[in-house]
Order: C-alpha cells, then structure tokens, then sequence
C-alpha cells in the first residue's frame, strides 16, 4: 500500500501495542520510531452504532448477499438463512 505524501491516513487493527510493537521488530529503528511517534492506540470497549442500527444493516447486508449469490446461480440450501448461503459458497 501506497500513501501520496503528507495524505492523512487511518489504519484500523485487532492489534494492541504491544503486537504493533512485536510485528515492527523487523523494521529498522528508524523507521519503526518514525511509524510509532505516529499512531494512536485507541481501544473501544463498546459499540458506538445503537444496536438497533447494527441489527437493520445485518439485515442488509443478508439480503443484499442473498441477490448476488442468486445472480451468480447460487441457490440457499436449507432454510435459506444467510448462514445456508454462506455454507454454499
């Protein structure tokens, strides 16, 4: 990945510091001193969508899957539950 100079950036991970810091031992200090003086570590402890949004966009999601996998030929095996359609990929 490539990033025009100066281009703010926004990288979201599962890893916390310690792993950040782990994963750069490869680096040259330079560079991982250059990465590290630039990242926030922030951890979130709870979601910030209200559940009821979270809830109408798995919704969503689920049907919109559902449309592409008919599109391709994919038939839902079983109840036609969005887990069947995964299972049928």
């Amino acid at each position: 990945m490539r990033f025009a100079p100066a281009m703010p950036r926004l990288i979201s991970s599962q890893q916390n510091m310690a792993e950040w810091q782990e994963q750069l031992q490869a680096a040259a200090e330079s560079d991982r001193d250059a990465i590290m003086k630039r990242l926030i570590f922030v951890e979130v402890t709870k979601s910030l969508v209200p559940a009821t949004v979270a809830a109408a966009r798995q919704k969503e999601k689920g049907a919109a899957l559902k449309e592409a996998f008919a599109a391709v030929g994919v038939k839902a095996p079983g109840n036609g539950t969005l887990g069947g359609w995964l299972d049928a990929i």
